[in-house]
């Protein structure tokens, strides 16, 4: 059976899970599974019977544990930590953006809501071991310091004039983000962000 909390089920509690393993245990050493007794035909029907419920109750919790996402559309899930990122751990600045924009450090896997309005980015930033997200979100130009490699962004922006564009290193138009769009980048080549025109 599933744990339901205002319609989105929860991971099992590692209460739970440890009740669940104890109970386990429990049959066993009832039945004479860990004892090595024999056990009588009925024992051995019954134990098997409470093992396949509670498999299935552990396997559905399994199944289930996996956080839902917000169907909002609003999410964005931070890949996993480059290959060679503890090599580099404590090797360089923490990324930037001038003009200050707000930021916050998340660990890979993590889901990170974007709020509408905002250009989010995220930059591994060797000098913590982390994600570092940055919310753009007021309409301007912005210059990066240390972003190097793997990243990405969610251009949450709203109307016609929210249209994100990267540039390089002698200003070139590297590429246009387009409202609605995500996914991952590497932030080597740009130099600069203008979130909206």
């Amino acid at each position: 059976m599933t744990e339901r909390c205002a319609g989105r089920r929860q991971q099992p509690t590692f209460e739970r899970q440890n009740r669940i393993l104890s109970t386990i245990k429990n049959i066993k050493v009832t039945h004479g599974i860990l004892e090595g007794t024999p056990m009588r035909p009925s024992s051995l029907l019954g134990a098997a019977g409470t093992a396949v419920v509670l498999a299935a109750v552990l396997t559905t919790n399994t199944a289930n544990a996996a956080p839902e996402l917000p169907t909002d559309g609003r999410t964005l899930v931070l890949p996993a930590a480059p290959s060679d990122a503890g090599s580099r751990f404590g090797a360089a600045a923490s990324p930037s953006v001038s003009p200050y924009a707000p930021s916050k450090h998340y660990g890979a896997g993590t889901v990170i809501d974007c709020p509408k309005g905002s250009l989010c980015t995220h930059v591994w930033d060797n000098s913590s071991g982390s994600y570092e997200v940055f919310f753009l979100d007021t309409c301007t130009r912005y210059w990066l310091a240390n972003w190097e490699d793997r990243g990405g962004y969610f251009n949450n922006q709203t109307g016609d004039r929210a249209t994100a564009t990267y540039y390089g290193r002698n200003g070139e138009k590297l590429t246009d983000v387009p409202v609605g769009s995500k996914g991952a980048y590497n932030w080597s080549p740009v130099w600069s962000i203008r979130n909206c025109y």
